[in-house]
């Protein structure tokens, strides 16, 4: 009589026990603190909520698509703040010179206000997670800075980068505020600063170029 083979043993990943993920993510803070260089990752990637993230918090597909939109909510409100304050200066060459002064008052107002709903929505385990994560020291930096830093912008309109970085930046700090200068084409502009473009076009400060980007 054929008798059939035995059943092959389970592999060790399918023997383990299946954590649930806010389980995963305890074991991994405990092992991340005793860490002198902390595993980190980005909040957003290409303005969409990091997959990374969907995967360490466990959210479902609705949960993660939900909390996307509020991600997006956020950075657009932060934006517009910072546009607000901006100060837009043509120079004689066709560059532009945009200084954003501080305002930790009111940043620090829009900042609470995104931590209470994002709060709402992860709970107070989850989103203590996610904030070391995406390296609490930085305040959420994927959503903008909240002012917290003086910026000054050089911009060059271009059509393109060329083979060039689409931008440079460099930080300098008096131990009171951090002053951060960048340097940037028209690409990058339009990505990372849509709201100040938005009102350089709107004031008429921008023309558009339609050979342009």
């Amino acid at each position: 009589v054929n008798l059939p083979p035995p059943p092959a043993a389970p592999s060790a990943a399918e023997a383990a026990p299946r954590l649930p993920p806010l389980a995963k993510l305890r074991i991994w803070s405990e092992i991340n603190d005793r860490l002198r260089f902390k595993a980190q990752t980005a909040l957003l990637l290409n303005g969409e909520l990091n997959p990374d993230l969907v995967t360490l918090l466990g959210l479902d597909p609705d949960e993660a698509a939900a909390l996307n939109q509020r991600l997006k909510a956020m950075k657009q409100a932060a934006a517009r703040v910072e546009a607000a304050h901006a100060t837009i200066q043509p120079q004689p060459d066709g560059k532009f010179a945009i200084a954003i002064p501080a305002y930790p008052q009111e940043g620090g107002q829009l900042l609470d206000g995104a931590l209470r709903d994002l709060r709402q929505f992860l709970g107070d385990e989850r989103l203590a997670y996610l904030q070391t994560l995406v390296d609490p020291a930085n305040n959420f930096s994927g959503l903008g800075s909240f002012g917290v830093q003086e910026v000054t912008i050089d911009l060059a309109p271009a059509s393109g980068s060329h083979g060039r970085r689409n931008s440079m930046s460099s930080s300098s700090s008096d131990g009171t505020i951090t002053r951060l200068r960048v340097e940037t084409n028209t690409s990058y502009f339009k990505t990372e600063y849509p709201e100040i473009y938005r009102r350089m076009v709107a004031e008429g400060t921008w023309v558009e170029n339609p050979g342009g980007p």
